[in-house]
């Protein structure tokens, strides 16, 4: 059971991940970008600490997509 819910958070950490930089590259085409995903997760982790409602749903459904 742990195993599945590791590789579920792995697939969910991924998936954000790689549509975090796609979207840094569609924006910036004609500019080198360097972002980490991992950063983004933890400082977005750290505001759904603090939110609430409407907001707590929208950051929960971008760092943990199909998870809860």
């Amino acid at each position: 059971m742990a195993m599945v819910a590791n590789n579920v958070i792995l697939e969910a950490q991924a998936d954000f991940a790689v549509n975090l930089l796609r979207e840094a590259v569609d924006v910036n085409k004609s500019a080198s970008v360097i972002i980490s995903p991992v950063s983004v997760a933890i400082a977005l982790s750290m505001v759904y600490a603090g939110a609430k409602e409407k907001t707590a749903e929208e950051i929960a459904s971008v760092i943990a997509k199909g998870l809860g």
